[in-house]
């Protein structure tokens, strides 16, 4: 992860949002009961999530969502392409994630919800959001009793 993104600043912070959003992940999926095998395939999907932002932002001089799914979408699948670990169902799975990311109904369909949620929880603390959406992501975005727990403990008291 630090190779890949060494030349493409903000490293250090899109390391850290990466490492936070794997945090995150696995936390609400283990709350949400989701067994091993898929909070492994979530943990990576989340490491993998924003693996497109440098190459968008090297091309377009900014990282938004489509730009980052697009290309994280084709970085994943090359790297995945050698995993011998993973069936060729996971590697697509997990490349399909990666090019939906940001849209809570495909986390719903494809099961990646704590992935989203997670994503969603670091860029509200992040600033993604503006202040005083706090209650609007919660109501739109945040489905899981597990997501909308933490979320509320965060930025809701």
């Amino acid at each position: 992860m630090e190779d890949f993104y060494q030349e493409n600043p903000p490293t250090a912070e899109q390391i850290r949002h990466t490492l936070d959003v794997a945090d995150y992940t696995v936390r609400l999926a283990k709350a949400m009961g989701c067994d091993e095998h898929l909070v492994n395939l979530l943990h990576i999907a989340a490491l993998l999530h924003d693996i497109g932002c440098p190459k968008a932002r090297l091309l377009h001089g900014k990282s938004l969502p489509p730009y980052q799914e697009q290309y994280g979408k084709e970085i994943a699948t090359e790297w995945l392409k050698d995993y011998d670990e993973l069936t060729a169902e996971e590697k697509g799975w997990l490349a399909d994630v990666v090019g939906f990311h940001h849209h809570p109904r495909q986390a719903t369909e494809m099961n990646f919800r704590p992935l989203f949620e997670g994503d969603t929880i670091v860029n509200m603390y992040e600033g993604y959001y503006k202040p005083g959406q706090e209650q609007h992501v919660f109501d739109t975005l945040m489905v899981t009793e597990q997501g909308r727990m933490l979320f509320m403990d965060m930025f809701l008291k």
